[in-house]
């Protein structure tokens, strides 16, 4: 299966290497590089995260960093559709993608 990242996806993370950049750029590349590596596996393993209750919909909790990505498996397409990528702390509900 192919991995790609929606609109609001790709705009999580410019929000994300925006807000981290002015800690260093090293440090927010860092974060980008893992969620484009979580891509990767996403395509080999679509069942590697934890489902929610939304069908199809699975998180993967980034262990180094306190962000989570929500993807849906689109079977019908054969792609990975990366939802959000969020910062764990503002998560209300780790059942649902946020909006």
């Amino acid at each position: 299966m192919k991995a790609r990242l929606t609109p609001a996806a790709l705009e999580d993370i410019a929000g994300i290497y925006d807000a981290l950049a002015a800690y260093g750029d090293g440090f927010a590349a860092r974060i980008e590089d893992a969620v484009f590596d979580a891509l990767d596996v996403f395509s080999r393993f679509p069942q590697f995260g934890v489902p929610t209750d939304e069908e199809d919909v699975h998180r993967w909790p980034m262990g180094e960093f306190r962000y989570t990505i929500f993807y849906r498996i689109n079977r019908k397409m054969v792609v990975i559709e990366v939802l959000r990528i969020i910062d764990s702390k503002r998560l209300r509900s780790l059942r649902r993608t946020p909006q």
